[in-house]
């Protein structure tokens, strides 16, 4: 669908021998950001509506939640989707 044939035919190669050190150097800018949101937090609740209005009716966020750490963060971020 993208044009990676070959990209993909060698990181399955890699996954397969367990050579997951490989894998990252194959993996291109316009690749991660297809498949990849990549903002500032600043921007993040902007740039999730943009990507994904119409789309999605929840989004699952992989950053690591310490509670305390960033609470008004994640509060302004909440606050963004009412």
């Amino acid at each position: 669908m993208h044009g990676w044939t070959e990209t993909a035919q060698q990181l399955s190669g890699f996954a397969a021998k367990g050579e997951w050190a490989e894998m990252p150097m194959l993996i291109t800018d316009e690749m991660l950001n297809e498949f990849c949101l990549v903002t500032t937090q600043e921007n993040l609740a902007a740039d999730l509506k943009k990507r994904y209005a119409g789309i999605a009716d929840r989004l699952t966020l992989y950053t690591p939640f310490i509670p305390k750490e960033k609470d008004d963060w994640w509060r302004a971020l909440a606050k963004a989707f009412e």
